[in-house]
């Protein structure tokens, strides 16, 4: 084996913002901004990703002020309100490219959002000293309600999507750093999908322990958390990650990672709701190294494809039991409709009772066609969704089942 090459290293910082541009529903916005903007500058991190930077004043804000120090950055755009998700970096941005996930909640959810982001996974190549990295980002599905998530399947899907995503195109680089809000704890199907099928490894765990200490969101010392999931996870949970790949040829260790972007100085009030987490990673490149094997654990991922399957399954008797609901909807609202078209008018009525019979006419009419866009449009997007995930995940399962049977 010859001589190594020159180590070097990476700072890494993900961090999710908070910035929902809805008054009163996101607190003290423009002046965490301007700190987290402020603070990033003074910093001497080479690769930067936020997540819900969701205004266009406010990522105009950041580049005032991080683009002196970090001058290349990429904000993916998507949805009907933007993804969200941008990167800032030392290294020259090479290429870039956004995977939109099949699905992403339900756009008559207008209090949820995500719909209209048009969640799914980014991408950005840069190099440094003939190393090319793919940067991967995303902000999943948010949970929302912890004792009854309607949007597991969805999640699960565009887990096992993300996954799948980073498994085909982290091939054609030499590393792979991805970072983001998951939205999904440690503990769950989600996370050890992306882990195991992606073949990654967590920046925190490399250096800590799986506790409390680790946990970027619902924290009892930050300012914006809440009462309502700090009563059923009153230690809060980790949501946000960093995760690597090394291939062939190069060897990357994990210096340090921990939790930054707290509470900001001479302030009451935290940078975000959610704490960012940094890491330092050690990277060299080895020559005329021997290909190293697949380290994926087939009889895991196995068991979490079932896992997922079955998830995914759940969702497409839902999505089935919804279009049937919205098919008597619309039938109830039409034959009202059509009862009420039909029936004669007096001929002399008072003005309120013709005001009366217009506004009921104009929302059964709304409510027919809100019912019927959801069926034909809204839930067969949702449906096709779930049953291309499932197909996929079949297909997988069956090849990681046959390649167990024959080892």
């Amino acid at each position: 084996m010859s001589a190594e090459e020159k180590q070097f290293s990476l700072e890494v910082l993900t961090l999710n913002c908070w910035g929902v541009p809805v008054p009163f529903a996101c607190k003290y916005r423009k002046e965490r901004f301007l700190s987290i903007a402020e603070e990033i500058s003074k910093r001497n991190f080479d690769i930067v990703i936020l997540q819900e930077v969701w205004a266009e004043s406010d990522y105009k804000l950041l580049q005032q002020h991080i683009l002196k120090t970090m001058p290349y950055c990429h904000y993916f755009q998507s949805g009907t309100i933007g993804s969200g998700v941008c990167v800032f970096s030392k290294l020259a941005i090479e290429d870039s490219f956004y995977h939109l996930f099949p699905l992403n909640g339900y756009f008559h959810k207008v209090q949820h959002g995500d719909w209209f982001g048009g969640k799914g996974l980014g991408m950005c190549r840069v190099s440094i000293q003939g190393i090319s990295i793919n940067i991967y980002c995303t902000h999943l599905h948010a949970e929302y309600d912890m004792e009854s998530d309607e949007y597991i399947a969805h999640r699960v899907a565009q887990a096992f999507d993300m996954s799948q995503f980073i498994k085909y195109t982290s091939g054609s680089c030499d590393l792979a750093i991805v970072g983001g809000d998951f939205n999904l704890r440690p503990t769950d199907l989600g996370y050890k999908m992306i882990v195991t099928n992606g073949n990654l490894h967590d920046c925190w765990l490399a250096k800590n322990e799986e506790n409390e200490s680790g946990h970027t969101n619902e924290r009892k010392d930050n300012s914006f958390s809440t009462h309502n999931v700090q009563r059923l996870e009153p230690v809060g949970r980790r949501l946000d990650y960093l995760l690597y790949k090394a291939n062939e040829g190069v060897d990357v260790e994990v210096g340090s990672c921990k939790l930054d972007f707290g509470k900001i100085p001479d302030k009451p009030y935290n940078y975000s709701d959610h704490e960012g987490v940094a890491a330092r990673l050690l990277v060299q490149r080895k020559k005329d190294l021997e290909k190293s094997p697949d380290s994926t654990d087939e009889n895991k991922l196995y068991d979490l494809l079932l896992e997922s399957k079955t998830i995914v399954q759940k969702g497409l008797t839902k999505a089935r039991s919804d279009n049937l609901f919205y098919t008597i909807l619309c039938i109830v609202c039409t034959i009202a409709l059509y009862g009420f078209w039909c029936t004669e008018m007096e001929r002399e009525t008072s003005h309120l009772v013709v005001v009366g019979r217009a506004v009921i006419f104009v929302t059964l009419t709304l409510l027919v066609a809100f019912f019927l866009f959801y069926k034909l449009i809204i839930n067969k997007i949702e449906f096709k969704g779930l049953t291309g995930a499932e197909e996929d995940i079949s297909n997988l399962c069956s090849s990681v089942k046959k390649r167990i049977k024959h080892n």
